[in-house]
């Protein structure tokens, strides 16, 4: 089980790697956050 932090900053380092946009990642860490996967 991971911790919201650990999540959000694996999303930021995934993000930063692939060059994702702003909105991209927003919408990512949203999904996570309603527990849409």
């Amino acid at each position: 089980e991971y911790t919201k932090s650990q999540i959000t900053g694996l999303v930021n380092l995934v993000a930063t790697m692939n060059n994702w946009k702003r909105k991209t990642r927003l919408e990512v860490l949203e999904k996570i956050e309603t527990g849409n996967l």
